[in-house]
């Protein structure tokens, strides 16, 4: 749900050099099952549970992994997690 300047400072500082996907209305959360509601203060928010999906270029998921934290992308990557 990060918006298209986050998700581009998110791989500027991994070294991202595919795309990724900014989903602001929180459509392909829902369609992936990560959509997630946080309580605070009261008021229910929007969010999404941490996870990692890569696609390849035909639009097949051919690897996901939800997490319970953030880690460094190059390690999901590089572990074949």
């Amino acid at each position: 749900m990060d918006s298209p300047f986050a998700s581009k400072a998110f791989a500027d500082q991994n070294r991202v050099t595919f795309p990724s996907l900014s989903d602001i209305g929180g459509k392909i959360i829902r369609e992936y099952g990560t959509y997630n509601e946080y309580g605070k203060f009261n008021t229910k928010i929007p969010g999404t549970r941490r996870a990692t999906c890569l696609i390849d270029t035909l639009g097949a998921e051919q690897r996901a992994r939800l997490t319970t934290k953030a880690g460094p992308l190059r390690t999901i990557l590089a572990n074949g997690e």
